[in-house]
């Protein structure tokens, strides 16, 4: 995704699951309710925004060559998506 995805996601995407919505995979659908929405949400916007101050850096360096090249929040290796999601949310581990 390029910046302009990135923020359109963040500002129309992200709060349009607040409803609930439809994960597809090859191997079907999985469906998220209202519910468990904010969960997964919060973890998309952290992830995108990631994304975003990555992108942000990147364009800043094009600009400038001399900037520094580290990014921020850096991926953290190790760390499953279902750690952050039961370590972002409360109650979830209740779910395992």
């Amino acid at each position: 995704m390029d910046k302009l995805e990135i923020e359109y996601a963040l500002a129309k995407q992200v709060p349009d699951m607040a409803r609930g919505f439809t994960i597809a995979t090859s191997y079907g659908e999985l469906h998220v309710g209202a519910v468990d929405a904010p969960v997964v949400m919060k973890v998309v916007r952290d992830l995108l925004e990631s994304e975003l101050e990555r992108a942000k850096v990147h364009e800043r360096q094009e600009a400038d060559p001399e900037q520094p090249s580290t990014t921020p929040y850096p991926r953290q290796p190790g760390v499953s998506i279902f750690d952050v999601i039961t370590r972002t949310a409360p109650g979830m581990r209740d779910r395992e």
